[in-house]
């Protein structure tokens, strides 16, 4: 049994590839497979599917995706994926999975003795990589985190494998191989000096010389360095090889000649330039280890680490924290500058060479003019050696280059706020910390005996300072001096007063950290910045940010990624831009200072026509044949298309709270559009339906009705007493549900809407279903039916027809109940079959209606149909019945085994708030008749389990 994740996701037994499912259900293996032996919480696996803002209905789906993994997996011995109280853990040895084994073999190899036997440990490693690396899961977040870093060290071990090839003299078999690695990696130096090096030892030494020429032109143009020291001098080498070919003189033992080495000069000082450790550093565990790590491994490249994040985050104190573990490994000394960045005069690096070289025992009037000649000195004297750099506040590349080293032995740490771009650099990107850092911190400056005492309002101010360390310093700082001033106090400030002002200790505060970097952009970036906090969203897709800035998709992009670069918004997912909570609070003042209230407000109508506008198009591509008008709003300038139900619930997963947020938003100004806001709120609510977004539709819909009989809009009122109808009814208030619902019906027949008098008719029934009047809700459904036939809408009439099944499941007869549920699937498909929401509904009617009738082999068949159609979806209301169902009809029709398994599904899927309880359903009756299951199975002992917790 193998794992695969270096190439597709693949799970491999006896030589065959296992079904493992969709790409979502793939990413849950993949994560699982990556932490292979410990705990995955549901929190990451819902991060690593969904990304930070996963949809409401992810726990029930990711249930679904870990059944039907078990599953796939069940045949295979001494694997299993087991449940815990805080999530699921992949149980098999390491050695199952290929990214540990590529591993053990790469540790192997660094510690073998004979040359031979490390190319073999290096070739066994690199056959295991099959290509682009967590391919097969779709774009999720687990593959944006964790494929770079898995390629990258794939890459490396690789150029050893060929440099190990090359030491053994076969470079002429590498020479194709290295080919396509550069073609792949246009600017990897490493692998460009080891195709030299392949050419070279094939007696192709001018094609050797022009790789580098490529290169170099490449580096030049594309990022305007030069090349590395390395390979740099790799080409003089082969530049004086060539030389001495051309006199006469012999080459080297490896068929490369040699070029002396002239001594530079020497130092005379050993540089301690580190600043003090920060004494209560708290958090950033993690990052502090990577780094370390990276610093103190013994590797054959210099080691560079480009530390980045927004103002305030401590990029500044975790790099000297990290640099002070690391300094026992750099005996030679450590240099420190501030290269001033974000200032208006950064450093220049010919004066921080001077620096520099005057620690390390230079005369100032030795010091070359020239800024390459001084770079060139400062290699010279750190060749051989073991020194650390830390070059803090970095504008640039162009900046930094000058100043890196260009021996192994040697490491950087650079800081910056914006991205850097340094070939075979280590990225680590700082966000906010985590909450348990932040309070730590936070505790760490007050004491922790007040935070413990006032744990409320100590959560309140990490909140208010956004995790940002910078700001809980200060606001640290605060509280330390004022021991009179409790926590709560404090909290509330921060709440109701202008919190950057409040997080600000003399010349340091966070507004004048954030504001170096907001000072760097131009006019149009420095716009969408702070147009950016006008609308309360909680990320922004692409499409979206282009219809705020009247600017079209790529311009768009360009403009958030200049802001990405610099960390004054946050790309947590490919395509999505976050602000910081601090950010958005300096990005709103200073829109009110510097953009009138018509253009903040222009651009949020223009956010809101796109957002719902697309919102009613996912719904409709959710249920195809719902129908219905279009909004009465303008068109807006840009409209999404789905292919298919799928891509539209995913949109809807992602956007519906800020479709909420911006809605919202509309409501609250002076003349919204009160009757688009109604259809829109009508439409989300056929989404809503479906379990995924209940309390969001709640509070559109309210304060709509608040606002609609204000104004006196009876169109738009009528219209969201629907909603609110159905809202109540589903938080369990049908006398509320029916009031409304009530009103709503008799406006209708007023009016002669039929198509929403159906609908309106089929909710007052579920109602008075709550209430246990049964005559009422059978009376409000057959006047439903004749409603949508009146008004032709067929999808309607096929959900009422499905509310009937399930009326006539409770009151009988059943043969009905299988009647009006198989016409509700002959509708279904006369529509189409594409509305995965409907056909699992009223198969599922039918597979309960089937299971009284004691039909259990067509029970099962509906049941399984239903299931699978609501997997599709992520359908995952009135599962725990539906499987409770089919297990009772394969118990009964002897299939044991399969019935054990439905059970225990049943049993692992939550209580459902939005699902009636009965009895049939409760926890000890399941446990219980999983127990004569296991009895009848010969399995006692777990029969006896499954009966006390049954007790």
């Amino acid at each position: 049994m193998i794992f695969r994740v270096l190439g597709p996701v693949e799970a491999v037994h006896d030589g065959s590839s296992l079904s493992l499912g969709a790409p979502k259900q793939r990413c849950v293996l993949a994560a699982l497979v990556l932490d292979v032996g410990h705990v995955v919480s549901v929190d990451r696996l819902c991060e690593a599917v969904w990304g930070s803002e996963p949809p409401a209905a992810a726990r029930k789906a990711l249930q679904v995706y870990v059944s039907n993994l078990r599953r796939a997996l069940q045949p295979i011995p001494d694997v299993a994926i087991t449940s815990h109280p805080d999530g699921y853990r992949l149980d098999t040895g390491p050695a199952n999975v290929d990214v540990h084994l590529f591993r053990e073999l790469v540790t192997r190899a660094s510690s073998a003795l004979r040359p031979a036997e490390t190319r073999e440990l290096l070739h066994k490693a690199t056959r295991l990589w099959r290509g682009e690396i967590l391919s097969g899961i779709g774009e999720c977040p687990l593959r944006d985190r964790y494929a770079p870093a898995l390629h990258e060290e794939c890459l490396r071990t690789l150029e050893q494998r060929a440099a190990a090839d090359l030491a053994a003299g076969a470079g002429a078999d590498l020479v194709s191989e290295l080919l396509v690695l550069v073609g792949d990696n246009p600017l990897r130096e490493t692998a460009h000096g080891l195709l030299m090096r392949a050419l070279d030892q094939s007696g192709r030494r001018s094609e050797a010389l022009g790789v580098f020429r490529d290169l170099r032109r490449r580096l030049v143009d594309e990022l305007g360095v030069e090349p590395g020291q390395q390979v740099a001098r790799l080409h003089q080498v082969l530049l004086e090889a060539e030389d001495a070919e051309a006199s006469g003189r012999a080459g080297g033992p490896d068929g490369v000649a040699t070029a002396p080495r002239v001594p530079g000069p020497r130092p005379v000082a050993v540089p301690a330039q580190l600043p003090p450790d920060v004494p209560d550093f708290a958090g950033r565990a993690g990052e502090i280890e990577r780094m370390v790590t990276v610093l103190t491994r013994t590797r054959s490249e210099l080691a560079v680490i480009g530390l980045t994040g927004p103002g305030g985050a401590g990029k500044t104190a975790l790099a000297v924290r990290a640099a002070h573990q690391a300094r026992a490994h750099f005996p030679d000394g450590q240099l420190f500058a501030d290269l001033r960045g974000s200032r208006d005069t950064p450093a220049e690096p010919g004066d921080v060479l001077a620096a520099f070289l005057r620690a390390l025992g230079v005369e100032p009037d030795q010091l070359p003019a020239d800024v390459g000649d001084r770079s060139g000195m400062f290699r010279t004297l750190l060749a051989g050696r073991r020194v650390l750099l830390v070059l803090d506040d970095a504008s640039g590349a162009l900046q930094v280059q000058p100043l890196l080293p260009g021996e192994a032995g040697c490491a950087v740490v650079v800081t910056a706020r914006s991205r850097l771009f340094l070939a075979g650099s280590t990225v680590v990107a700082l966000e906010e910390l985590s909450g348990a850092e932040a309070s730590e911190l936070l505790a760490s400056t007050v004491g922790p005996e007040r935070v413990a005492a006032e744990p409320a309002a100590a959560d309140a101010i990490v909140d208010a300072c956004g995790r940002l360390p910078l700001a809980l310093r200060i606001a640290g700082s605060r509280l330390a001096t004022r021991t009179d001033r409790s926590l709560a106090e404090y909290a509330d400030r921060l709440a109701s007063a202008r919190v950057l002002d409040e997080l600000n200790l003399g010349d340091v505060g966070v507004r004048n950290s954030l504001m170096l970097s907001y000072q760097q952009l131009d006019e149009a970036e420095a716009r969408t910045f702070r147009l950016l906090a006008a609308a309360e969203v909680s990320a922004l897709s692409v499409p979206a940010l282009a219809c705020m800035l009247g600017a079209d998709d790529e311009h768009a992009r360009g403009l958030a990624g200049a802001l990405v670069d610099l960390h004054l918004l946050a790309e947590p997912v490919a395509g999505r831009f976050r602000l910081h909570d601090l950010l958005r609070v300096l990005a709103r003042e200073l829109s009110e200072e510097a953009d009138p209230r018509t253009e903040r407000e222009k651009a949020v109508h223009a956010l809101f026509v796109h957002l719902a506008t697309t919102a009613v198009t996912a719904v409709r591509a959710m249920m195809p044949a719902l129908g219905g008008a279009d909004l009465d709003l303008e068109r807006p300038a840009r409209t999404l298309e789905f292919a298919d139900a799928g891509s539209a619930t995913d949109w809807l997963s992602r956007e519906h709270t800020n479709v909420t947020a911006v809605s919202l938003h509309i409501l609250r100004q002076p003349d919204p559009p009160l009757y688009a806001l109604a259809q829109l709120t009508n439409y989300l609510g056929n989404y809503a339906e479906t379990g995924a977004y209940w309390s969001g539709w709640q509070e559109l819909s309210s304060q709509l009705l608040e606002r609609a009989v204000a104004a006196g809009d009876i169109r738009a009122e009528m219209l969201v007493r629907m909603c609110a109808g159905g809202s109540a009814l589903r938080h369990g208030d049908p006398k509320v549900a029916i009031d409304h619902l009530g009103r709503f019906t008799d406006h209708c027949r007023a009016h002669a809407e039929h198509t929403r008098l159906g609908r309106g008719l089929t909710m007052l029934a579920l109602a008075h279903l709550a209430v246990d009047d049964y005559d009422e809700a059978f009376r409000c459904l057959r006047q439903a039916l004749n409603a949508h036939r009146r008004g032709g809408n067929r999808r309607s009439y096929a959900t009422t027809c499905g509310h009937l099944a399930e009326l006539y499941q409770r009151m009988g007869p059943y043969q009905e109940a299988a009647r009006q549920a198989e016409t509700a699937i002959e509708v279904w498909r006369e529509l189409g079959g594409a509305d995965a929401y409907l056909g699992a509904d009223s198969y599922k009617n039918l597979g309960f209606a089937c299971a009284e009738l004691g039909r259990l082999e067509e029970a099962i068949e509906w049941c399984e149909t239903s299931m699978r159609l609501a997997d599709e979806v992520g359908y995952t209301l009135g599962r725990r019945p539906l499987l409770a169902v089919l297990a009772r009809a394969c118990r009964d029709a002897g299939r044991l085994a399969r019935a054990a398994g439905y059970f225990e599904q049943a049993l692992a899927e939550p209580d459902d708030p939005r699902e009636r309880p009965t009895a049939s359903t409760a926890t000890e009756t399941l446990h219980a008749e999983l127990s004569d299951v296991l009895t009848r199975m010969g399995r006692p002992e777990h029969a006896a389990a499954s009966l006390r917790r049954a007790s």
